[in-house]
């Protein structure tokens, strides 16, 4: 007799022991067949465009706060590292307090999960103003360090690489920076040894379709010279804003900005990108896109002659 209708035929009679002895044996083969206990969760595949982005919390110490930056690592916990930034550049900071500058964008192989970072900085310059008691002459402090083995990076969480596109935000707490809290103080008593100690936060922002301010992706204010105009005339790039004090010029230049535009770019003070030339200083809001793509919502021109203006990171 076939085994199979035997079984079929006198289900209802079987001992309950056998039935039990059978579900054991069956769950099992059951499960191996469809996949069930044996199935692995699939890594992550494909790289993640990541924007780096400068930014500070400043106080009324400083005039001017200039680091020259010339590395940028995320690290695991298993030894492995992924490079942010391999060229320096000069970033000012105080004319970043409450605002934000993208640094540089780069491709990450996606599910890396990092719990550490590490900044090199190799030039650092600032500047306060204070006035003499005595005189009321204003007096300049303008400490320079080429110290850059002392930089803390303080993670808020670790960062895990995934999506599209990401946004990270790398926050210089000035406060922290420096070993004296007051100008006239270091006037009067100058640091013998570097008076830098930047300290910085690191941390993950979620990138909207739609940005409305820099902790979703969308960064006002950006001030440059027009450095180049594509022959389309929709896309150009932009050099940073001089980082330059009175007394000192960083060894690194700014970071440049490529710059696209679309049918909502609204112009200020020429008609469209194809008015631009090469050394026209501009200000700019920017929406970074889920490839790192920097796409201008506003591009204002105060003054069409280059030998006319130019912007002061002070201003």
């Amino acid at each position: 007799m076939n085994p199979t209708s035997y079984c079929a035929s006198h289900r209802q009679i079987l001992p309950l022991h056998l039935l039990c002895a059978l579900c054991i044996f069956l769950i099992p083969t059951s499960m191996a067949g469809c996949g069930g206990g044996s199935s692995q969760p699939s890594s992550p595949t494909g790289s993640t465009s990541v924007t780096l982005l400068v930014s500070s919390t400043a106080n009324a110490l400083w005039s001017q706060f200039a680091l020259n930056i010339t590395g940028v690592t995320l690290n695991d916990n298993k030894g492995n590292s992924v490079s942010l930034l391999d060229t320096p550049q000069s970033v000012e900071f105080m004319s970043l307090n409450g605002s934000a500058q993208p640094l540089a964008t780069v491709s990450i192989p996606q599910g890396g999960v990092y719990t550490s970072a590490t900044v090199s900085v190799n030039f650092g310059v600032g500047i306060c103003v204070t006035l003499d008691p005595s005189s009321g002459i204003p007096q300049y402090f303008f400490p320079a360090s080429s110290a850059g083995n002392n930089v803390t990076v303080n993670l808020l969480e670790p960062i895990t690489i995934g999506g599209n596109g990401m946004v990270l935000d790398m926050d210089l707490q000035i406060p922290q920076s420096t070993y004296f809290t007051t100008c006239a103080a270091a006037i009067q008593s100058p640091p013998s040894a570097s008076p830098f100690a930047p300290v910085f936060y690191l941390r993950s922002l979620a990138l909207a379709s739609q940005p409305s301010n820099a902790a979703n992706g969308k960064i006002t204010g950006l001030r440059g010279l027009i450095e180049s105009v594509d022959s389309n005339s929709a896309n150009f790039s932009v050099l940073g804003a001089e980082t330059r004090s009175y007394f000192i010029t960083l060894p690194a230049e700014p970071p440049t900005w490529q710059i696209s535009t679309n049918g909502s770019t609204v112009f200020q003070g020429v008609a469209s990108a194809s008015s631009l030339t090469t050394g026209v200083p501009v200000d700019m809001d920017v929406a970074i896109q889920a490839d790192g793509t920097l796409v201008a919502t506003r591009v204002a021109v105060y003054d069409t002659d280059p030998a006319n203006l130019f912007f002061s990171i002070n201003n």
